[in-house]
């Protein structure tokens, strides 16, 4: 299955530096960016482009006023994005996290579009996952994008699993099954996982004491960072495993770490 979040729906918008013209022909720039909003002006000056010269290549067909691959990257990760994501928060609020991935990739037609999609809010509010996707999938919107994007949206929403997908709580809620949780890492973010699976970090020198322990876990081989939100305290260990507070923990490479166990 593909990842469910931004990247995938970069490559499901696809990333273009120059102008052109999407499906609805609008002229549009990187990924998505809708360049008939009102403040397009504002954000092309700020990577020193004209919106006039930009127009000009979509109706000349040229490439003089283009985007670099990193603005095209800031305007998805600033804008677009997340204008996106609070589109989708004020459709269902409190989504799953691989879920909500799905609905904002869908968002990418706009808010409006979204906002149609009567039935499957419905069902979303319901927690009725299967019967979301399906509304999802005999959708006009479906039949209009490619047949790969869709297949994709509509396995995030019905997705149960939760492994590699990234959240940012120390909960059990970065999935709609129960068994995940948020494994904190070392830069400050976090993965979904199931509480038993391993992590695929190799220390978490950033554990928070007040929502995660880093523990030496034996099946893993390796330093993880266990959710306090799981209701474990530091003395009681899940699945019989170790507990070391941070402080006591001296992270080395994983295979060092492990080397006296």
């Amino acid at each position: 299955m593909a990842t469910c979040g931004p990247q995938q729906t970069i490559i499901n918008e696809g990333k273009k530096l120059c102008c052109y013209y999407d499906t609805k022909n609008i002229p549009t720039i990187g990924v998505g960016f809708n360049l008939q909003r009102t403040d397009a002006a504002t954000v092309m000056a700020k990577y020193h482009l004209t919106l006039a010269n930009v127009l000009k290549d979509c109706s000349q067909s040229t490439s003089n006023s283009c985007l670099k691959s990193e603005d095209a990257d800031g305007i998805f990760n600033t804008i677009s994005y997340p204008e996106a994501a609070a589109c989708v928060d004020r459709y269902v609020p409190n989504l799953p996290t691989i879920k909500r991935a799905g609905i904002i990739d869908v968002a990418f037609a706009g808010c409006a579009t979204l906002n149609k999609f009567v039935n499957m809010k419905n069902a979303l509010e319901r927690k009725d996952w299967k019967k979301a996707a399906e509304e999802l999938r005999n959708s006009a919107w479906c039949q209009q994008v490619k047949a790969t994007r869709c297949d994709s949206d509509y396995n995030c929403i019905i997705d149960e699993s939760c492994s590699g997908q990234s959240c940012g709580h120390f909960t059990t809620t970065c999935s709609s099954n129960s068994e995940c949780s948020c494994f904190r890492t070392s830069n400050g973010t976090g993965f979904c996982a199931l509480s038993d699976s391993c992590s695929k970090f190799t220390d978490c020198t950033s554990c928070l004491s007040s929502t995660s322990v880093c523990i030496i876990d034996s099946c893993c081989q390796r330093p993880i960072c266990y959710p306090l939100s799981l209701g474990e305290s530091c003395t009681s260990s899940p699945s019989g495993r170790n507990f070391q507070s941070h402080a006591q923990l001296n992270l080395k490479p994983s295979h060092e770490t492990m080397s006296g166990m």
